[in-house]
């Protein structure tokens, strides 16, 4: 989708800026928890009006150099201003802001919404990633497991996960194969 590749070149231009151990790039992944079911009880329409105002208000939630964009599937990216601060923990007061934002309920059509987000986090600082779309699939990767931990999980990427994921492809071909 359009969101994805203007995700990367935002992540790319990001990477070209924070190489040579400067301050790390950082990609929050952010999905709305029971997506696929709140897809199955609400009009596309009021799905769609629903993940927008979620959108404008993490817009108005992050730091003003931070981007956030809306992506398919209940997903929203913020990639992070690259700040020395930005550490694990720091990223991680970041990431429970965001699940905060999240947290205070919609009023939709006279209801009140409640939901939660389950957040994946790649940055370089803590694992090797050199490209837009290493940082997405990481972010990505993480996000899976987060969501493993139950509404509301969050979880950082670290490079033996990517090791697993090629591990098991390959186990998978050979088995097949």
């Amino acid at each position: 989708s359009s969101g994805y590749r203007r995700l990367v070149r935002m992540l790319n231009l990001t990477l070209h800026e924070t190489q040579n151990g400067e301050p790390s790039a950082i990609l929050l992944l952010a999905e709305i928890d029971n997506y696929e079911t709140l897809k199955a009880e609400v009009r596309r329409s009021t799905l769609d009006a629903l993940t927008a105002s979620l959108e404008l208000r993490l817009k108005g939630g992050v730091l003003a150099g931070d981007t956030i964009c809306r992506l398919e599937h209940g997903r929203f990216a913020c990639v992070l201003t690259p700040l020395p601060s930005h550490d694990a923990e720091n990223v991680l007061l970041i990431a429970s802001q965001i699940q905060n934002l999240v947290a205070v309920p919609l009023i939709f059509q006279g209801e009140a919404m409640k939901l939660s987000v389950s957040i994946g986090c790649a940055m370089t600082k803590m694992a090797t990633l050199t490209t837009g779309e290493m940082m997405f699939d990481a972010a990505t990767l993480a996000l899976a497991d987060a969501r493993d931990k139950g509404p509301g999980g969050l979880q950082f990427y670290a490079d033996e996960m990517g090791a697993k994921v090629k591990l098991r492809e390959t186990l998978i071909k050979d088995a097949s194969g």
